[in-house]
């Protein structure tokens, strides 16, 4: 929950939050609503779960990701 504390008193007005996480089955659960709920004024994109194990060979996926995403 410190995350969350944090972000609400950042001013996210006119940003792009994107939500990058690992997990271990979850994928992204919730964590775009959260975004969107605590980071007030910004415009949430496309997120990208990695799943944990894959994490050390995720560079490809998650570059390949960033570029269409972010341009």
């Amino acid at each position: 929950m410190a995350v969350f504390t944090q972000l609400e008193k950042l001013n996210f007005t006119g940003k792009k939050v994107f939500p990058v996480m690992t997990h271990e089955g979850s994928g992204q659960a919730g964590s775009a609503a959260a975004l969107k709920k605590y980071c007030k004024g910004a415009v949430v994109g496309s997120g990208l779960a990695v799943h944990g194990a894959d994490a050390a060979k995720s560079e490809r996926t998650v570059a390949g990701w960033a570029k269409k995403e972010l341009g």
